[in-house]
């Protein structure tokens, strides 16, 4: 229609039209249209070919302001050309796979990214990973009180299952990294930094987050428990020996918790 010069339209009912023109080479034509509300049913194709669209538009945007994210590989090259990411997802679904390459979801905290990839033998698949939405890393926070470490006992959704660890927390843009530290175990444990001193980073769980996190040894004020906060259940104040022992006992199991104490080597 965008050819042709529209010359009459006939409004029908609520958001229905009918359009009258003459297209580019002289015939008339009609067209009909209506507006859709949130409360109209799409069909199934539908919906799947505006998700996918949505989630490919913004892994694109994502690839802009992340490229550090998208660094090529031999090993694993990332496929970016939308015609071959399309005939993938169509082939996927031609199998009964519902996959989507994209971003399929975004917190304020993370971005669930599927990329479409290839390997050294020309092998093509969709692999899935999680980017923070923080560009600064995450802190893990030994904190030590009077010669004792601070140990949290807390609810993990994830695991559905409780965990003793360390303090730890997301990245924030918008302070430093040493603020960010300092926020955490203000938040957590009610208590102050006195002194602290970095120490390494770890990369947790490589196959699912490329993300790494800074671990900071801290001396803090007097800790106190903030039972019900992000799911605290208790906190445990302990000598090196104590901590060890829950570590050789399978007490503490947290992946964060041991890299960052085999982490702290001569300064435990």
């Amino acid at each position: 229609m965008h050819n042709g010069n529209l010359f009459k339209k006939i409004w029908r009912n609520p958001g229905r039209y009918r359009y009258r023109y003459i297209e580019i080479l002289g015939k008339r034509r009609e067209l009909y249209c209506w507006r859709l509300k949130q409360t109209d049913m799409l069909d199934k194709a539908a919906k799947e070919s505006g998700r996918m669209n949505n989630a490919w538009e913004r892994y694109c945007e994502l690839q802009k302001e992340r490229p550090e994210e998208f660094k090529q590989s031999e090993q694993l090259q990332i496929i970016m050309e939308a015609d071959v990411v399309r005939a993938f997802e169509e082939k996927e679904r031609a199998k009964g796979r519902g996959v989507t390459i994209g971003v399929v979801y975004e917190s304020a905290y993370s971005i669930v990214v599927v990329d479409l990839v290839q390997d050294s033998n020309g092998r093509r698949f969709a692999y899935e990973r999680l980017i923070k939405k923080a560009k600064k890393q995450g802190v893990v926070c030994i904190a030590r009180y009077q010669g004792r470490y601070c140990l949290i006992k807390q609810y993990r959704h994830a695991m559905r299952g409780e965990q003793f660890a360390f303090v730890r927390g997301f990245g924030e843009d918008d302070i430093t990294i040493e603020q960010n530290v300092a926020k955490e175990i203000k938040e957590e444990l009610q208590a102050d930094v006195i002194a602290c001193k970095y120490v390494g980073q770890v990369i947790a769980d490589s196959g699912l987050c490329g993300n790494s996190v800074l671990v900071y040894l801290c001396d803090v004020t007097k800790p106190r428990l903030q039972i019900g906060y992000e799911e605290i259940e208790d906190l445990l104040l302990v000598t090196k020996e104590e901590l060890e022992t829950y570590i050789a006992s399978g007490v503490i199991t947290d992946g964060f918790t041991l890299a960052a104490w085999l982490l702290m080597g001569t300064d435990r």
